[in-house]
């Protein structure tokens, strides 16, 4: 989730903008802005501490130490930067160096077990006269060495937070190489070897990675600034917590094993019938059960979509929720593989599965002055808004597909004067506060699109941001059952910070609060545990997922025995 206020670092010094390459001083001067960026912005730092013995100085002052021993390039230089913003064990803060280099493979792969298995492949570019294997088939090795050791290496490259969540990733990553990553990307031939489901036969196939070269100088002598920049004349409809980046990276694959795709690896859960159109942003059908019972499903790719307001798509979930509600006798949300998004927006959408107010989690927040010159700034505008017609002539009638009326505005009032007499006091981390001062989210205003009737959410490792904070509202107020793998735990807002700078590297993002849950519980690290756990077997990806199915099923037949 990424914060409104977008923290800009401009690193101008004169050695920078120099025509001469940058020296190992250079390197340490742009790091220390780095170290002093997450300063300022790093929310989680005592809770990385307690849990991990990670604070910003520690791994700060070893990396100086090996910059100055060992005088590095400037791609060497990258890696040092990696090592330091990989350390906090956060999945929202990621970076993203400028390069062009990738390598693919047309296929995916499933880590269950300790094993590799083959998810899904495409036919379009493997023939299966020439590639014969299915879903469910093992990958035995990879480029002659066990791919279960190749998969380490990947996960011990990328930032460790859950480790199965990382582990997740790094298969994801076995046939999707990219540079701006900071992973070392293939090419050429590749053998590998798979291992048929229930054979003792392994057959080697020979493959070629798909590969695009670099096609950025690493060696220019400066980088243009990407200025990440808030729309300042709209900032309050602007209010977002956008996706984690770290799973916005991997949410351009077109798979159903893909992290933010429309349709999820799950088949159809019964005989469907009725179903949304394909040019809906939501995969929605009501299908009957083995007993006739009909029950609903809906399928939440993110808390975003690229091609449609954030209105747009809540008035389409709640129009949704009107159907079901009349039709349907529980409702699925397969909310699988998400990245998160938009607060309010994740907020509209718990809006319309509920008719009593729900609690909301609790941030602690790292402030600076632009903060409380932003909320100063906001108090001035909010001070004119008296009435429910001033809220909807200067905010509209919703934010992100949220209702907003005036009392959100004296919420959101409460929540500058909180930040403002935060700094006063000397904090910059502040006490625990809800996010915008919305402490309860109160039902959609129509309550005829409001799912009020028994719902299971099924969730998994690749659930980030607002994929955790989504099944932590309905499990803490006590709404659904949670089905499926904890979440990733990626627990706070996200501050983005473009860098002007010689290195590559484009950007990097901070982790601005630390999210607590009803019971104290902080999400960061920790994520969402299921009510009932289930994990995708080898048999899931051979069969089309019939046990999954199954489980599915018998938990939904479960709540509606227990209304």
């Amino acid at each position: 989730m990424k914060v409104m206020k977008l923290s800009i670092l401009m690193i101008l010094l004169s050695t920078q903008l120099s025509l001469s390459p940058p020296s190992t001083q250079n390197m340490l001067d742009f790091f220390d802005g780095i170290v002093e960026t997450f300063h300022a912005t790093y929310a989680p730092e005592p809770w990385k501490s307690q849990e991990y013995g990670v604070t910003i100085d520690g791994v700060a002052n070893q990396i100086r130490e090996e910059i100055n021993t060992n005088n590095p390039s400037k791609k060497d230089f990258q890696l040092y930067i990696k090592r330091f913003l990989d350390s906090f064990k956060d999945y929202h803060v990621y970076y993203d160096f400028i390069s062009t280099e990738s390598s693919t493979l047309p296929f995916k792969a499933m880590h269950i077990d300790g094993k590799i298995y083959l998810a899904s492949i495409d036919r379009s570019k493997l023939d299966v006269g020439i590639f014969p294997f299915m879903a469910g088939d093992e990958i035995v090795s990879f480029g002659g060495k066990p791919t279960i050791e190749v998969v380490n290496s990947i996960y011990e490259q990328i930032t460790i937070g859950n480790e199965k969540t990382s582990k997740s990733l790094a298969t994801l990553m076995l046939t999707s190489r990219h540079r701006s990553e900071g992973l070392v990307v293939p090419q050429g031939p590749i053998l590998i070897k798979i291992k048929p489901f229930n054979s003792d036969v392994s057959y080697s196939r020979q493959l070629v990675w798909d590969y695009s070269p670099e096609e950025v100088n690493t060696e220019a002598k400066s980088q243009a600034i990407k200025q990440l920049n808030a729309n300042v004349k709209n900032k309050l409809k602007s209010i977002n917590l956008f996706l984690s980046p770290f799973a916005q990276k991997m949410a351009k694959g077109k798979t159903s094993y893909d992290i933010g795709a429309r349709t999820s690896y799950i088949p159809p859960l019964g005989e469907i019938e009725w179903e949304t159109d394909s040019s809906s942003p939501f995969r929605a059908y009501i299908y009957k059960d083995q007993v006739g019972k009909k029950i609903a499903y809906i399928r939440i790719p993110a808390y975003y979509h690229n091609f449609y307001a954030d209105e747009v798509l809540a008035a389409e979930f709640a129009g949704i929720m009107a159907k079901f509600q009349q039709e349907s006798e529980a409702l699925v949300i397969d909310q699988i593989n998400n990245p998160g998004g938009s607060v309010f927006y994740l907020y509209s959408l718990v809006s319309m599965l509920t008719d009593q107010s729900f609690n909301t989690p609790r941030h602690r927040m790292k402030i600076t002055q632009l903060d409380v010159r932003n909320s100063l700034d906001d108090l001035k505008f909010l001070q004119h808004l008296k009435t429910n017609e001033d809220v909807r002539a200067n905010l509209g009638s919703n934010i992100s597909g949220y209702p907003v009326d005036i009392t959100f505005v004296w919420m959101y009032r409460n929540f500058c004067r909180f930040i403002i007499d935060q700094w006063n006091q000397g904090k910059q981390l502040t006490d625990p506060y809800h996010l915008y001062g919305v402490d309860y989210i109160n039902p959609y205003p129509i309550a005829e699109r409001r799912y009020l009737k028994p719902v299971l959410v099924l969730i998994n490792e690749l659930d980030f941001s607002g994929g955790d904070f989504f099944p932590a509202i309905l499990q803490d107020n006590q709404r659904a059952h949670l089905m499926g793998v904890t979440t990733a735990g990626a627990g706070g807002y996200v501050g983005m910070n473009s860098v002007l700078n010689r290195f590559g590297l484009d950007y990097f993002s901070t982790t601005g609060s630390l999210a607590y849950r009803i019971n104290g519980q902080p999400i960061e690290n920790l994520g969402v545990t299921p009510d009932t756990e289930y994990s995708i077997t080898a048999n899931d990806l051979k069969s089309n997922f019939t046990d999954y199915v199954a489980k599915i099923n018998e938990m939904v037949d479960g709540l509606l025995s227990n209304q």
